[in-house]
């Protein structure tokens, strides 16, 4: 979708101001210093929205993904195998077992929604670009090295907060923003599972009447790429 790509567009060059909102070290940093700091607040409302949106954030608000989009271009092999993915929960476990310990030791006493920014922009000095090159820096050498999408499955730390969310919208039945199949009888062409970007078996998911996986990113490719009109994506329980 047109708009969807304006939006990543419009975060990617808005990350050099966003960044810290994003940083799992920034909510590590305010908890040693008893504060919860605006990043905390974004993971917190990722995981609740995502109840609702699933992981849309990561094919519309996302700037990692919209750099990792732009790689496409240098490497568009699929990912072959999606065990790879597995990682990127062993980086969250750890993390969050980290919060969790200095959550304990030092407490919250305060709330602080731009916290080490300054006039809630995250870059304002020379020296903040490092730390901005090197995420992106890190994110496109994923997707070199492993293809399509190679950070979402391997490093991403935001990932597993809308992956939980959505279990939770599914285990309570309710609506969410997913992708469903239509009464139109798939023909097999293999068009939806080339255009996904995360790398899934999109025909096979359709063809055993099961659409509904954690690493899709309700982007829409694979509706758009489907001659029959047999996908869709819209709010369903």
């Amino acid at each position: 979708m047109k708009w969807s790509r304006t939006l990543q567009l419009v975060s990617l060059l808005l990350f050099p101001i966003t960044i810290y909102y994003f940083s799992p070290a920034i909510i590590i940093y305010g908890i040693s210093e008893q504060v919860i700091s605006g990043s905390f607040i974004v993971f917190g409302a990722l995981l609740v929205t995502s109840i609702f949106t699933r992981r849309l954030f990561c094919s519309t608000l996302c700037p990692a993904g919209a750099v990792q989009d732009i790689m496409i271009d240098i490497n568009s092999k699929p990912i072959k195998s999606l065990k790879i993915r597995w990682s990127k929960w062993i980086i969250f476990i750890l993390w969050i077992g980290i919060i969790i310990y200095l959550i304990f030791e030092f407490g919250l006493n305060s709330i602080e929604p731009f916290y080490q920014t300054k006039f809630g922009i995250s870059v304002y000095e020379p020296g903040g670009y490092i730390v901005f090159y090197l995420v992106l820096g890190i994110f496109m050498l994923m997707a070199a090295i492993f293809g399509n999408r190679g950070g979402c499955h391997t490093i991403c730390w935001m990932a597993p907060f809308m992956i939980i969310g959505q279990k939770i919208g599914d285990f309570l039945k309710l609506r969410s923003y997913k992708l469903v199949t239509t009464d139109q009888v798939c023909i097999a062409c293999g068009r939806c599972t080339k255009s996904c970007p995360m790398s899934l078996d999109v025909e096979g998911m359709v063809l055993n009447s099961n659409v509904n996986h954690s690493e899709c990113i309700s982007c829409s490719k694979c509706v758009n790429a489907c001659p029959k009109s047999v996908l869709d994506i819209r709010f369903s329980r």
